[in-house]
């Protein structure tokens, strides 16, 4: 199953070659969902005939609607994101499909006959190879180059949603960049080792006692950048370090071979120098212990209630320390944000500016660390940005360099960014959520302007969407403090459960859930999006408004595509019980569009850097109706 990505992807390369060859097909990347489309046919022709609205019918009957209206519903919201198996006519002779296919088309607007004749144009040059693909062939420095671009990309190459990839990841990732595809499995591969050989990627050691698992087929050498991901000291970071945990039967299967980029090994060697490098007696904010007392004994008049022996004893060591790095790890329900409100409240008290920061993923944990704890907080991309880290920055990373905290600084006043000047302490919280390529660059600005750092957080509980986060790793470093006590859950069932989860005892915790009601399985996708739904529909009645509805009950999956088919089933469910006024289209980034209705319930993420517009298509009208959205 690890190469079952790579043949899906090469095979898709050598289908787009023979199509490109034969019929003169071209490919363009699909904005909404990323993959190769037919260059010729729109997107809305895609999703119109993805036959988008079975499943929002099946659900909207199951949960008891009226039959008739149900289907009705189901034709509105024909948008849904959803594909599913074309059921309806599976059995039917192509030449049926066909006619029912051109038939639709028609009925959207599109002529069948035009719509083949721009998709399939015919041979390009006599049947020969396709012109750029001819321009390809005579430039493959080029188109490396454009390769090694993608998969290198901060943002979606390989190691934008982990650390390090395996060779069998990089010949998925080379096949699928490429629009014109490609002749044969050969060519994939020899392009896959001339990228894997460039400075911009790193290769890293197999793990302790293994022998190495393939050497490139071009027979090149490592770059240079390629030596040793190693920090000064000769230890490898974390990078390499984390390819000792071994996946079965890894050894003896081809392609195992690891690497990870530059960028990569750079960010951690900032953050693991700097970690190393936090001691006692650095002079960073901190307070004596008579004033710690005193706002231990502020705070708890003002909650209402003691901190626990545990918070006091960690809040006291956090605040009288000096050292300039410092992290404090726990389990949900152990009370980091009550002991983060003792923090500020001695710092604040010794005249220290203390600011907060969470992960853009999880955006309102800077709200809730605000109002929780009183540390006024904004997101990690803010931070980043004003900072001023921006390209030339990422490109520096790229590249494997170590940014200069005084030249940082001194990019920083060219641009007449402030950075973190002015901020004492600056408390990283959920900072297991956050990427190390945004730690790095918050651990060079800290170190510029003398801020204190405090990461707060849980390795064990949710990670970020980046490369990874080293947050066990700083907490080992720095000998950072630990809260084990949880104070949240009142019932020891689900404290037990809990700890069981965190230890990877997952059969354990589940049963213990599915014993108390507190997990639902089901047969299918389906099945499940109906249940939650069903659950939703409940615990939203008695809301005394949309924002507290919004606030209190929301409804969490892994996937976009699963997140898209809970908005569509929660609209055409409010649909159904006439809760929503009529629709309106939008035009959104990307040149798609967003349907919503009166009294839909939307959040809108705001924040430096970013413009909200939604506009009418045809119209050049933006917004909607005031107040009814």
């Amino acid at each position: 199953m690890r190469h079952a990505p790579a043949a899906d992807h090469v095979l898709k390369a050598l289908v787009r070659r023979r199509l490109s060859v034969e019929f003169g097909v071209e490919f363009a990347r699909s904005e909404r969902t990323g993959a190769w489309e037919v260059a010729a046919i729109g997107d809305a022709t895609l999703r119109a005939f993805s036959k988008r609205g079975a499943s929002i019918e099946a659900m909207l009957r199951d949960l008891g609607f009226d039959p008739a209206l149900a289907t009705r519903r189901a034709e509105d919201l024909a948008a849904a994101q959803t594909r599913h198996d074309k059921t309806e006519h599976t059995a039917a002779p192509d030449a049926t499909l066909r006619s029912i296919w051109q038939a639709e088309a028609r009925t959207l607007g599109v002529d069948p006959d035009r719509l083949a004749a721009a998709a399939l144009p015919g041979p390009a040059n006599g049947g020969g190879q396709p012109t750029e693909q001819n321009q390809q062939q005579q430039d493959q420095e080029r188109l490396s180059a454009d390769v090694v671009g993608r998969l290198t990309d901060p943002e979606r190459g390989l190691t934008s949603g982990r650390r390090r990839f395996t060779r069998i990841d990089a010949l998925a990732a080379v096949a699928d960049a490429l629009p014109a595809g490609a002749a044969d499995v050969a060519e994939v591969e020899q392009l896959c080792d001339r990228v894997l050989a460039v400075a911009g990627i790193v290769a890293l050691p197999d793990p302790p006692g293994t022998k190495q698992t393939i050497a490139p087929a071009s027979g090149l050498e490592p770059a240079a950048g390629q030596q040793q991901a190693q920090d000064q000291d000769g230890h490898l970071l974390a990078a390499a370090g984390n390819a000792a945990r071994r996946q079965i039967g890894a050894g003896h299967m081809a392609n195992a071979a690891r690497f990870t980029t530059a960028d990569v090994v750079a960010a951690e060697r900032a953050i693991l120098t700097a970690a190393a490098g936090s001691r006692p007696g650095q002079g960073a904010a901190h307070v004596t212990a008579g004033t710690a007392a005193l706002a231990r004994q502020a705070v708890e008049a003002g909650q209402g209630f003691a901190l626990s022996a545990e918070q006091a004893a960690v809040a006291l060591r956090l605040v009288t320390s000096d050292r300039a790095i410092d992290a404090v790890l726990g389990p949900p329900g152990t009370g980091k944000t009550t002991l983060m409100r003792a923090a500020r409240t001695a710092w604040e008290a010794q005249g220290y500016t203390v600011a907060g920061a969470a992960t853009a993923a999880v955006a309102v944990a800077a709200q809730n660390l605000h109002v929780e704890s009183g540390i006024e907080s904004r997101t990690v991309a803010q931070w980043v940005r004003e900072i001023g880290v921006g390209d030339a920055g990422r490109a520096a990373l790229a590249g494997g360099t170590i940014i200069d905290p005084e030249l940082l600084g001194q990019a920083q006043r060219d641009a007449g960014l402030p950075g973190l000047a002015g901020v004492d302490v600056l408390v990283l919280d959920e900072a297991n959520l956050t990427d190390d390529r945004d730690r790095a660059a918050l651990y060079q600005a800290a170190a510029r302007s003398g801020t204190k750092l405090v990461e707060v957080g849980d390795p064990q509980q949710l990670r970020g969407v980046g490369c990874g986060s080293l947050i066990a790793r700083v907490h080992e470093l720095v000998g950072g403090m630990e809260l084990t006590e949880n104070r949240r859950q009142a019932e020891q069932d689900e404290r037990a459960a809990i700890a069981a989860w965190r230890d990877g005892r997952y059969t354990q915790a589940l049963s213990s859930w599915a014993g108390r009601g507190r997990l639902v399985a089901t047969e299918t996708g389906e099945q499940a999006v109906t249940a939650m739904v069903a659950s939703w529909m409940a615990q939203r009645t008695g809301a005394p408004d949309p924002h507290a509805e919004m606030r209190g009950v929301v409804m969490l999956a892994a996937a976009n595509d699963t997140v898209e088919r809970l908005n569509d089933a929660a609209q055409a469910v409010r649909a159904a019980a006439g809760e929503l006024g009529p629709e309106h289209c939008y035009e959104v980034k990307g040149g798609r569009s967003l349907r919503l209705r009166q009294g839909d319930h939307v959040l809108v993420e705001v924040g430096p850097g970013r413009d909200v517009a939604l506009r009418r298509p045809g119209t050049g009208r933006t917004g909607g109706p005031p107040g009814r959205a």
